[in-house]
């Protein structure tokens, strides 16, 4: 019975690796008119984790491909992943038409920027004899062994970066480091020495990041210290920070990973626990929703914790609580709200238990702040779910590609 049932697992796993290969595998060349668009290059409408951002390409009229450097439009010509070159042309230049004028100046000043992803140098050699190619390729081999002797800082423009007290490694970055340092969509800011994070373009002071177990610590930076009366400026609910689902191993070729696309952040992890035939893989939770509720009538509920005398008279957006207030924390059902109870507005707290919790008790841990985990930016090459094990590596449910 048991070979018979290992057969049919077996069976059912290679069905789906032939009819779901394509889509599980998001990361495949794309194409654009008879362009390939492969690694590092990826297309706009391609999914976030593919490519390298900073080599994002567009497809105009499924024919044309375009590149925009520093705003300027060219069309790709050819892209040659031998020799690490992309062949371009002005937009404004017109074939067979001598009297089109490119649309906009251009000069290797606009490439010399060490924050660029492009270069012109690959062309220089062509100009040159091949002892002067060689004799100028000796200097240019000596030129940065001199300044990491006499300036170490300045030739390595992916050092640690830092903000207050923060100290900002790859895959972060801060929006003033060179474009080639980090990853794009993990881009921090520095003002007056708070390091901050935009969700959506929302604001959230950092207040740690733990490269050991990948994960974020941030608070809304409507919410402030030691003042109950402070709200969250924004909602944020589990929906913008990604689609968790438990899966048995072997049955997660059919999970897609669209769950994680387009979300640098998420609020969980996934975690592998035993089952009795299959692993399983958990998302376990680093945060949890927190509601306000504002109702017309008072509440007895344990669902509802009163927020007493912080929040009366306070307001959301243009909407102004009445003297009955309240907080939820770990989530509700629709069946839970209260008749004539609205609610108003829901952030992330740390995962703890809050039975029997004041609302400043829970405001502190407002203040404190919540968790969010970057893990994501580890798993481009997962084909399916990508778990965390017991020493905060990342690894693949399934093959990786």
């Amino acid at each position: 019975m048991a070979r018979l049932l290992f057969a049919c697992l077996l069976l059912l796993l290679l069905l789906f690796q032939t009819s779901y290969c394509k889509d599980t595998n998001p990361c495949a060349p794309s194409s654009c008119g008879n362009q390939t668009i492969s690694d590092p290059f990826s297309l706009h409408s391609d999914p976030l984790i593919c490519g390298n951002p900073l080599y994002t390409l567009h497809c105009e009229e499924n024919t044309f491909t375009v590149l925009y450097l520093n705003s300027r439009k060219y069309y790709v010509q050819a892209i040659n992943y031998n020799n690490l070159k992309i062949r371009v042309v002005d937009a404004g230049v017109k074939k067979n038409d001598c009297s089109s004028l490119p649309d906009l100046s251009f000069t290797p000043d606009n490439l010399d920027d060490h924050r660029n992803p492009y270069t012109y140098h690959g062309s220089i050699f062509h100009t040159l004899s091949p002892r002067m190619a060689r004799l100028l390729f000796a200097c240019l081999l000596l030129l940065p062994l001199l300044f990491q002797t006499s300036n170490c800082k300045d030739t390595n423009p992916c050092a640690p970066s830092s903000c207050g007290n923060q100290t900002i490694s790859n895959p972060f970055r801060l929006d003033s480091d060179p474009l080639n340092c980090g990853n794009p969509l993990y881009t921090l800011h520095c003002e007056n020495t708070s390091t901050v994070l935009y969700l959506d373009s929302r604001k959230y002071y950092v207040q740690t990041i733990n490269y050991d177990n990948l994960t974020i610590r941030v608070v809304d930076a409507g919410v402030k210290k030691n003042d109950c009366s402070s709200l969250p400026d924004f909602s944020l609910t589990y929906a913008r920070l990604g689609n968790p689902r438990s899966a048995y191993g072997i049955f997660t070729i059919a999970i897609r990973r669209f769950d994680y696309i387009g979300y640098p952040y998420t609020w969980f992890q996934y975690k592998k626990t035993r089952s009795k035939w299959f692993p399983k893989y958990k998302p376990l939770a680093l945060s949890q929703m927190m509601t306000f509720i504002n109702c017309a009538n008072p509440v007895n509920s344990p669902l509802y914790v009163d927020t007493g005398t912080c929040l009366n008279g306070a307001k959301y957006s243009n909407v102004s609580l009445s003297t009955h207030s309240y907080v939820n924390v770990g989530g509700m059902k629709a069946s839970d709200l209260m008749a004539l109870c609205s609610l108003e507005r829901t952030t992330l707290l740390p995962v703890k238990d809050y039975q029997n919790m004041t609302f400043k008790e829970i405001h502190s841990l407002l203040e404190y702040g919540f968790e969010l985990s970057w893990h994501s930016s580890l798993c481009g090459s997962c084909s399916t779910i990508c778990y965390m094990d017991d020493s905060y590596h990342t690894k693949c449910t399934g093959w990786q590609y």
